[in-house]
């Protein structure tokens, strides 16, 4: 089986600041929440740090 890697937030806001992304945005919410579909007209990486997605 393949090893998850940890990754801490500041480890991925600077991994994709050097590969050239000029925001990296930290967002929270409460459990449970549903967020209304959307789409960006940008390429948005993303990851969990705590919870499930």
């Amino acid at each position: 089986m393949d090893q998850i890697r940890q990754l801490r937030f500041e480890d991925f806001k600077e991994e994709k600041l050097q590969q050239g992304y000029r925001e990296v945005l930290e967002r929270r919410w409460e459990p449970n929440i549903e967020n209304e579909f959307h789409r960006h007209e940008f390429t948005a990486d993303a990851i969990v740090i705590e919870g499930e997605f």
